[in-house]
């Protein structure tokens, strides 16, 4: 590595040719830049929710959550299944592999939530649905002795 920098000490020709590459190469990569302020960040997260009014965790957990684990649980792509029974709802977070297409394995929980039909009456449709998170890219914050208008 001395040896380079030596070398482009020596030749400030080549070092100046090296600058102008590298700034040309930046400019005209700039117009292809996304510039967003809130960006989606897409997770490989689908999840799934059934309400059922009135029930308590228990109830939730061996009506609905245990049939829609068993229906999903074959599905390929999906490396983990969280799941949570609250009062009067269930939710499963089905967490896809990176490398498995994820509309794909959207459609196919979809499909087998869907052909559930033995949910306990008190519940309503299930909402299948991908996750995608929006967030704040930069925050500035300045500070000085002026006024505000300033």
């Amino acid at each position: 590595m001395p040896k380079l920098i030596t070398w482009f000490v020596d030749n400030p020709v080549a070092a100046n040719l090296l600058m102008f590459i590298l700034v040309a190469a930046g400019l005209l990569a700039l117009k292809d830049v996304r510039k967003e302020e809130f960006p989606n960040i897409e997770t490989p997260i689908v999840t799934v929710t059934v309400p059922y009014r009135g029930a308590a965790p228990a109830e939730v957990e061996s009506g609905v959550c245990t049939r829609v684990e068993e229906s999903i649980s074959g599905i390929e792509g999906i490396q983990k299944i969280r799941t949570t029974a609250a009062e009067g709802r269930c939710t499963v977070m089905v967490e896809v592999d990176r490398d498995a297409d994820l509309s794909k394995a959207l459609d196919d929980v979809k499909a087998q939530v869907n052909a559930i039909s033995t949910f306990p009456a008190n519940t309503e449709r299930p909402v299948v649905s991908q996750i995608t998170m929006q967030s704040l890219v930069i925050q500035l914050a300045l500070h000085g002795q002026t006024d505000e208008r300033s």
